[in-house]
């Protein structure tokens, strides 16, 4: 005689007790597991397929403890599972972030790039590498300083030492780089990384540009073109200096230097203020503005 486990999977050992399941005394460990049965063969026990047909209490009884250790098994193998879940999904979760995606300064100054770095749990070590980032083919990527939290040393790139520094707190969370003396050069895109090992996952880089300003040098304003009546003439503005590139703006003052609207047809477009079929009425004179956010120049061409 023997019992069928009623759908209750078991996973480990049970000692059956039963004086009569399979058919003979049982006295030994056996892998119970689901659709098996316990039977008797030459060289040992085996797991076979349960099946209720038992004539006494005992058998019922064994079949019973089996099923309530079964449903505790599986609750206890559930439980595992999911803590071991949520252990993982934690595991390669950095994430660094810069505030902004753009910071100014003018040249000559300091500046902080903010980084901050949220790692999981407590890495023993982080190494923390600001760089820059090239944006075109021919561009270079410079490395600008590496730093080491085990023994809070930082080593720096080639262009940046005696200018960059880490501004970085006891548990790395925060790993602001600060560049002093500015130049055009530091016009660049810069990205933070944050390596732990391990962590392979998460969103471990974050990106920031960082503008230099430079108020614009003053402009050259050149005539293209006869400056004859009947003509058509160009008149250009050109800053050799300047970040971002300058805005150019031009305007008009007649020969008594009263404002005036420019003559019909005239285009501005990029420092380049074109005039048609030009007369009596161009005549005076012509400004143009070369102008970034710290700063502006002026130029200006006179039409007889």
């Amino acid at each position: 005689m023997f019992l069928r486990n009623a759908g209750a999977a078991v996973i480990g050992w049970e000692r059956c007790q039963s004086s009569r399941l399979g058919g003979a005394p049982i006295g030994r460990n056996l892998q119970v597991a689901l659709g098996f049965r316990c039977k008797t063969a030459p060289g040992g026990w085996f797991p076979v397929s349960f099946e209720e047909n038992s004539d006494t209490e005992e058998s019922t009884s064994q079949f019973k403890k089996i099923k309530v250790s079964t449903m505790e098994r599986r609750m206890s193998t559930t439980l595992t599972l999911l803590l071991l879940v949520t252990v993982l999904s934690g595991v390669g979760a950095v994430v660094v972030t810069i505030p902004q995606a753009v910071y100014e300064v003018a040249r000559g100054k300091s500046v902080t790039l903010p980084c901050n770095i949220k790692p999981q749990g407590t890495p023993k070590q982080i190494i923390v590498t600001w760089s820059t980032v090239a944006l075109t083919p021919d561009a270079q990527e410079d490395d600008v300083l590496t730093y080491y939290s085990n023994d809070r040393t930082t080593d720096f790139g080639s262009l940046y030492e005696g200018r960059a520094s880490l501004d970085v707190d006891a548990t790395t969370t925060n790993a602001n780089l600060v560049l002093s003396s500015t130049t055009l050069d530091d016009n660049k895109k810069f990205q933070c990384q944050a390596l732990i090992q391990g962590d392979l996952k998460g969103t471990p880089t974050a990106y920031t540009r960082l503008v230099v300003l430079v108020a614009p040098s003053t402009p050259t304003c050149m005539t293209q073109g006869k400056a004859e009546y009947g003509q058509n003439i160009n008149l250009t503005c050109v800053s050799q200096e300047g970040s971002p590139p300058p805005v150019y703006t031009w305007k008009s003052q007649d020969v008594k230097n009263n404002p005036r609207a420019f003559p019909p047809r005239t285009t501005d477009q990029g420092g380049i203020l074109s005039l048609f079929n030009i007369s009596k009425e161009t005549s005076g004179f012509f400004i143009c503005t070369s102008t970034t956010q710290i700063g502006s120049a002026s130029c200006n061409l006179t039409s007889q």
